[in-house]
């Protein structure tokens, strides 16, 4: 006989998963802001010469990041 019986969601799993979908989204939101909060620090900071160096830099590192992040958390081997 087979255990695996379908239980519905209750209101408290409801519950969680808003909040969740919540929290990722406001992280979502953040990412970005802190994503181009950095480029205009990276133009109030450094000389007009070095910018579009290091911002490459700093795009290859979020890069870089992102890459890793998908391989851990995506990409199961």
């Amino acid at each position: 006989m087979n255990d695996t019986t379908a239980t519905k969601p209750t209101l408290d799993e409801y519950f969680k998963r808003g909040v969740f979908i919540i929290a990722m989204l406001l992280l979502f939101v953040a990412t970005f802001q802190l994503y181009f909060s950095m480029e205009d620090i990276i133009r109030t900071w450094l000389e007009y010469e070095y910018i579009s160096i290091f911002k490459a830099f700093y795009n290859l590192g979020v890069l870089l990041i992102c890459v890793y992040l998908i391989k851990l958390y995506i990409v199961k081997k």
